[in-house]
């Protein structure tokens, strides 16, 4: 079972085990090629799309004109920073008068705070921040709370881990008004590396789907997705 952090420099190594008749199942991040006999992942092009979704919908209920959108992203040349990225600009890209200002944090939540501090001084409107990840959505709260600007924004992230320091018990506290809950594919992975040990037919993929988690329903989610 491999879950690649970047695609390109583990791409050979899969394969060599690969041709070596050795299963294998990739998890969350995609290869340069599908040199694997299963792939387990969420669907991260949805969350973009369900990030612009919400975005939009908060931008037009507010009558926001000329609204300003940081979108924070992750490291590039990762699957799920272009997809998070291109799904939400796919829907931005066909609102009027929407600008997005983009710069990337590497999914750590001290570079996003440290980049969104230089953003926050060379843009005196700022009304939405989109991080390809909850650590880099709380580093920009931080960075907009310090310079006295966190409530003329809102803040939207990505993953909705459980426990006291993930991104459902930020919306919860109302640092976030949104994540979305990324579903975690090591169980997933391994009942399928089980089944691909005993020679049982596996499908060539399984895609998970995200889930939207606001204010409204952050309680029970808090509930389901932490482990005790």
């Amino acid at each position: 079972i491999v879950a690649p952090n970047e695609a390109a420099p583990i791409t050979a190594v899969v394969k060599k085990a690969k041709d070596a008749g050795i299963k294998v199942v990739c998890l969350e991040r995609d290869l340069v090629e599908p040199v694997y006999d299963m792939f387990v992942g969420a669907n991260n092009a949805k969350i973009g799309d369900m990030a612009g979704q919400f975005i939009g919908n908060y931008i037009n209920n507010n009558r926001i004109e000329n609204a300003v959108v940081v979108e924070m992203r992750g490291l590039l040349g990762t699957k799920p920073q272009e997809e998070r990225h291109q799904g939400a600009i796919d829907v931005l890209s066909r609102m009027p008068n929407v600008k997005v200002i983009s710069d990337v944090g590497s999914w750590i939540q001290a570079e996003a705070q440290k980049r969104m501090e230089t953003i926050l001084q060379a843009n005196p409107k700022i009304d939405v921040v989109y991080a390809h990840n909850d650590p880099m959505a709380v580093g920009c709260y931080w960075a907009a709370k310090n310079a006295g600007r966190d409530n003329e924004m809102i803040f939207v992230g990505v993953d909705a881990l459980g426990g006291p320091d993930g991104g459902i018990k930020h919306v919860i506290d109302g640092r976030l008004a949104c994540t979305f809950y990324y579903p975690t594919c090591a169980a997933d992975g391994l009942k399928y590396a089980v089944a691909l040990a005993k020679g049982e037919v596996v499908p060539e993929a399984l895609i998970l789907d995200p889930e939207q988690i606001t204010a409204e329903n952050a309680e029970q989610a808090y509930e389901k997705y932490s482990i005790e």
